[in-house]
């Protein structure tokens, strides 16, 4: 089963979220506040170099929404997010290998460094 994702800034605590997997797909939008996406990024560095631990992006102000990736001890990372929209949820879980973590950090930075539209 094909699994990927993607963040696209679109402006500052804004991104597009995509994800797909399978027949399954998804573009959402994610809201989070300069903090934590800070945090992320730190966290998304160390999980790159050490492949050890966690790494989770979760709004301040919304304690239900997330995108959280885990490295176990062979180097499989597990992708889970939850994003609900009044009566409507999306919860995801995938397994992949540590090769994601490069791309999506690079895409993690450019949401950090792109300018506000």
């Amino acid at each position: 089963m094909a699994f990927g994702g993607s963040l696209m800034a679109t402006t500052f605590g804004r991104t597009i979220v995509s994800v797909w997997s399978g027949e399954f797909r998804a573009a959402l939008p994610f809201y989070f506040e300069p903090h934590p996406l800070t945090q992320f990024v730190r966290e998304m560095e160390t999980l790159h170099r050490t492949l050890k631990g966690s790494a989770t992006l979760r709004p301040m102000w919304d304690s239900s929404a997330y995108l959280s990736f885990t490295v176990d001890q062979l180097g499989h990372v597990t992708v889970t997010g939850f994003f609900d929209y009044g009566s409507q949820e999306v919860r995801f879980k995938h397994v992949t290998d540590q090769t994601c973590l490069g791309p999506l950090l690079a895409d993690v930075r450019s949401c950090v460094d792109a300018p506000a539209t």
